[in-house]
């Protein structure tokens, strides 16, 4: 198992719930508009509404992060308005996923208990076959029709606060809905357990000493129109890959600049689908380039999943690619080449 340990303690009020009575988010969608990407004043995603009446949050500090009985994973926002995030930091593992205009969400993987993660926001497609990939269950609110399909198909462990799981989530009052839902570790594992959902451990990632040419800066741009813009970039200090995202720092809730120890960049074929709203299908279930940042240094490898019930997988030549100790952000990136590193 891996991943840092917490690097911040929440002490969270108890949060009282919306009435049921608030409005719903779900909306009639403008052709050619990206209206389920939550980026810069575009309604919430299809389907995703105000939710977490059940919920509350945890009445107290966790004190020193315990081990979960397995995996447990979280969809959160990456817009503007979703920032900063709660649980970024303590997730062992981030999925930076491209949604509709260029905004991207985050998929996060916890192995440890944290007290608060969010905001939480719909699913995709591809959040599905991740967590289908490693058996893992996974906490969102509402996804995309073909989400949904997806989940309904192959009883997907999903803990959706629109369907199956709404006691996993909460509000929090001094935010706006959409990017206001919260939810924990606790909570998720619970729900999980309840619905007799495995827990499955992360797999084993190879440690060792990082290798290849000296790359301290990294950048990518996601965004594709212009009213999106979406370019991240990492200077890597301290062992860390301190990040930025639309030309500021990238801090979480507790104001911890968000620094992954790995960055993984994967090329995945990506389609534009053409319809009520611009969308993205991703095709995850393959194989392609793949680049690993890790200690400092770049090695060009490649990625695979093999069915959708397999893990994501990385190589360097036939051989497993190896990581530095600490957490690892994958971003799926439609052209690798647009990878810009020195």
């Amino acid at each position: 198992m891996f991943g840092r340990a917490p690097r911040a303690v929440f002490a969270v009020s108890v949060v009282l719930a919306f009435l049921a009575s608030l409005p719903g988010c779900a909306g009639k969608r403008l052709a050619g508009e990206p209206t389920q990407s939550g980026g810069p004043n575009s309604p919430p995603a299809s389907g995703e509404v105000p939710g977490g009446s059940q919920g509350s949050p945890p009445s107290g500090p966790s004190g020193k992060a315990q081990e979960l009985p397995g995996m447990v994973m979280v969809t959160v926002g990456n817009n503007e308005e979703a920032r900063p995030q709660s649980g970024i930091n303590e997730a062992a593992v981030v999925f930076e996923v491209p949604t509709e205009g260029g905004i991207t969400r985050l998929f996060l993987g916890f192995t440890r208990q944290v007290d608060r993660i969010g905001p939480v926001r719909s699913a995709r497609k591809a959040m599905v076959e991740i967590a289908l990939g490693y058996a893992a269950p996974f906490g969102h609110c509402g996804a995309s029709n073909d989400a949904y399909a997806l989940i309904r198909e192959t009883a997907a462990p999903s803990l959706d606060d629109i369907k199956t799981a709404g006691g996993c989530f909460w509000r929090d009052r001094s935010g706006e809905p959409p990017d206001n839902l919260y939810t924990s570790t606790q909570d998720l594992v619970k729900f999980a357990q309840a619905r007799g959902y495995r827990l499955p451990k992360l797999p084993e990632f190879r440690r060792g000493v990082s290798q290849g040419k000296e790359a301290t800066y990294i950048e990518y741009d996601f965004s594709w129109l212009p009213r999106y813009p979406n370019v991240v970039s990492y200077v890597f200090e301290g062992g860390e890959y301190k990040r930025s995202q639309a030309g500021k720092e990238h801090f979480d809730f507790a104001e911890v600049r968000v620094g992954p120890e790995n960055l993984v960049f994967m090329e995945v074929k990506t389609d534009f689908v053409r319809g009520e709203a611009i969308e993205l299908k991703l095709h995850l279930c393959s194989e392609g380039k793949a680049l690993f940042f890790s200690g400092g240094r770049v090695r060009e490898g490649t990625w695979r999943k093999k069915s959708l019930r397999s893990p994501v997988e990385f190589f360097i030549g036939q051989e497993p690619a190896s990581f530095e100790e600490g957490q690892i952000w994958i971003h799926i990136v439609r052209d690798i080449s647009l990878v810009k590193y020195r």
